[in-house]
């Protein structure tokens, strides 16, 4: 199902190779909005971010978890604008 419409029907290998679930599951291929390569970040001497990586495609909900002071809130604030980086890359596409 895809927003409540049926899109295949089968077997499990047929439904598995279906290009419209495929599709529903992976997207269309839409451009990469944000990559981001071995970020690091450090506040004075702390190593507060080390070797971060990641992307976030067109159409995705990315959710970062972890517990307080794991730097989910240094990593945002670490946007391609921001000068805190200490190395890396944050490409925005």
């Amino acid at each position: 199902m895809d927003f409540g419409e049926v899109i295949a029907r089968g077997t499990p290998q047929e439904i598995q190779t279906n290009p419209k679930v495929i599709e529903a599951y992976l997207g269309k291929g839409q451009p990469m909005l944000l990559e981001v390569e071995d970020l690091n970040v450090y506040y004075g001497a702390i190593h507060a971010l080390q070797g971060i990586s990641f992307s976030v495609d067109q159409g995705e909900i990315v959710t970062l978890i972890g517990a307080n002071g794991a730097g989910k809130s240094t990593t945002l604030r670490t946007s391609p604008v921001c000068s805190a980086r200490a190395g890396g890359r944050a490409v925005p596409r």
